[in-house]
């Protein structure tokens, strides 16, 4: 079907551009959770398991027979701080 009406033909242009701007603006959404989800899955996932770790090692620590400013003898094992 045609249109001759230049009103008409301006109304589509303008939709068409706010249905692209929509699309645009739902792609970087989509890609900025994207990030969100791997940066947490990644870095913090590997931080919480290194800091479940730590407290673990430092919870276990019993029989301390030295202590420095940077080495805590315990058990016979070293451990630095």
């Amino acid at each position: 079907m045609q249109t001759n009406h230049k009103g008409d033909l301006h109304m589509d242009k303008k939709a068409q551009g706010a249905f692209e701007y929509i699309l645009l603006l739902a792609g970087v959404l989509l890609i900025v959770i994207l990030v969100i989800v791997i940066l947490r899955s990644g870095i913090l996932g590997a931080a919480n398991n290194q800091i479940s770790k730590n407290v673990n090692v430092w919870q276990g620590l019993t029989n301390c027979t030295q202590y420095n400013e940077t080495m805590i003898t315990c058990g016979g094992q070293n451990y630095t701080v």
